[in-house]
């Protein structure tokens, strides 16, 4: 034979699970708005993958001073029409250099 189980819950945890419940459901909602793809996204890829085929560069040299610490450095670009063909610092301390030893 079966036996009756009687189970009694008082309304403070029928209260609280509804609002945890209701809590989950909420963050599920605007997990799933953060995170679904939109289509405004797929435009911007194909826009910059054709911007990509197209650039080019204007050859030149050009040439920036940068403050490293109490160091002028002086950056060198230059430029071909179709690819960057050297990159170099100059001014150079030795300070500089033993701080930043990739920038030589």
């Amino acid at each position: 034979m079966s036996r009756t189980r009687i189970i009694i819950l008082q309304m403070r945890e029928i209260i609280y699970t509804a609002i945890f419940v209701g809590l989950g459901i909420l963050l599920l909602v605007v997990l799933f708005f953060m995170f679904w793809p939109d289509g405004k996204d797929e435009n911007n890829e194909r826009a910059s993958s054709e911007n990509e085929k197209t650039a080019i560069y204007e050859a030149g040299v050009y040439n920036k001073e940068m403050t490293i610490g109490d160091s002028v450095i002086n950056l060198q670009v230059i430029l071909d029409e179709e690819q960057v063909k050297s990159v170099e610092m100059t001014n150079l301390d030795d300070t500089v250099s033993a701080m930043y030893p990739l920038m030589k």
